[in-house]
């Protein structure tokens, strides 16, 4: 299993894709352009180019097509590795309660979707939305899974694709209107009553 699916986000890569994220040297250089994209994203708010992420990674751009197929293939990317962290560090199931974990999660989808959106100056669309709704979803799920008081005909992994779309969409808008307001707690106050 890759580490795509096993944190709940679909793989779109192709075969090669996988057998070059299992070369160290190919992980060195994914993690070297993802941190070159997280400087970047410190200096400036605008949106980065390729010709950026190649200087401040210090790759040749070459060597960036040969691990990303553009600036959405390295959202995505970006993304998938932010799941697998999440993951590993069990933020969906090492809280006292289902809430708090959502909390961690929501606080989680806050502090990407601005990266994601401004940084990388992409839109939320297509493959990298379906991923980020994935991967919340299946972190979602893990949580309302082990919910004492879950109703018996609660599907954990519908509401957490509910969920998970919905947060989204609350932390998009927000954003958007540039509202100062604390979009987590704002979020956490729509979920169900049973979570607490």
């Amino acid at each position: 299993m890759s580490d795509h699916t096993a944190f709940g986000i679909v793989d779109y890569n192709d075969s090669s894709a996988s057998k070059r994220r299992s070369d160290p040297r190919s992980e060195r250089t994914q993690t070297a352009v993802f941190e070159a994209v997280e400087r970047l994203a410190r200096s400036r708010a605008d949106d980065i180019s390729v010709a950026e992420v190649v200087r401040e990674s210090g790759i040749s751009r070459s060597t960036f097509y040969a691990h990303f197929s553009g600036m959405d293939d390295l959202a995505s990317g970006y993304l998938s590795r932010a799941f697998r962290d999440i993951g590993l560090a069990g933020a969906a199931t090492s809280h006292d309660s289902p809430r708090e974990a959502c909390r961690s999660l929501i606080a989680h989808m806050v502090a990407t979707v601005p990266l994601y959106v401004s940084v990388l100056g992409l839109p939320l669309r297509g493959r990298a939305v379906d991923r980020m709704i994935e991967g919340y979803a299946g972190q979602f799920a893990r949580v309302l899974s082990a919910a004492p008081d879950r109703p018996s005909g609660v599907d954990p992994g519908l509401l957490g694709a509910f969920l998970a779309g919905g947060a989204l969409a609350a932390v998009r808008r927000r954003l958007a209107a540039d509202v100062p307001q604390d979009v987590v707690d704002e979020v956490l106050a729509l979920l169900p009553s049973w979570l607490d």
